[in-house]
């Protein structure tokens, strides 16, 4: 990598950049749809499409809006899924929540889960390539944030669709976090 080449860090600096203002009126007209929640990971996600995307390591990391709603309101959490390829750095524009992050275990039939992590307004996170991940929306508000990914991390990898980098957990041995389970 060369030194003037972007990295993570530059893509967490345009994400603060970002009016947060956007980010709320995309999701809400993403929202208005209802068919526009992402059937895979369970909340709604809207892209940004006004922001150019950065080229890390030869991926296009694009910008999104993701919308996750409260306890009462719907699935409170990201369903756990994870990426092969590449990180995904977030920054939380409001509410809290929890990060929870997990690793595969027993030849990847089950998930091994870290402390969960409480996140905040402000709050910014990278997801490693490899790691297991879900967001939880601990409040009764939805949680909005921001992500930048390649676009294959927001699509299911599945016979016949190779091109997607999305493989969800929820269905292994532990593929949710048992705190998840607990009312």
């Amino acid at each position: 990598m060369r030194s003037d080449e972007p990295t993570i860090k530059t893509v967490q600096a345009i994400m603060r950049r970002i009016n947060a203002q956007t980010v709320h009126d995309a999701l809400d007209a993403e929202q208005a749809k209802k068919q526009a929640v992402d059937p895979t990971a369970g909340i709604f996600i809207a892209p940004l499409v006004k922001i150019p995307p950065v080229l890390i390591y030869g991926q296009a990391y694009h910008f999104h809006g993701a919308r996750v709603l409260g306890k009462y309101a719907g699935q409170p959490y990201v369903s756990p899924h994870l990426h092969l390829f590449g990180g995904e750095p977030y920054l939380f524009l409001d509410g809290r929540g929890e990060m929870n992050i997990g690793y595969l275990v027993d030849e990847g039939t089950a998930v091994m889960w870290k402390h969960p992590v409480e996140v905040s307004a402000g709050d910014q996170w990278v997801i490693d390539g490899g790691e297991v991940h879900s967001f939880r929306n601990l409040g009764e508000s939805p949680v909005d944030f921001i992500f930048a990914c390649p676009l294959s991390h927001v699509e299911d990898r599945k016979p016949g669709h190779t091109t997607g980098d999305r493989y969800v957990v929820k269905d292994l041995r532990n593929g949710i976090p048992p705190h998840f389970l607990v009312t």
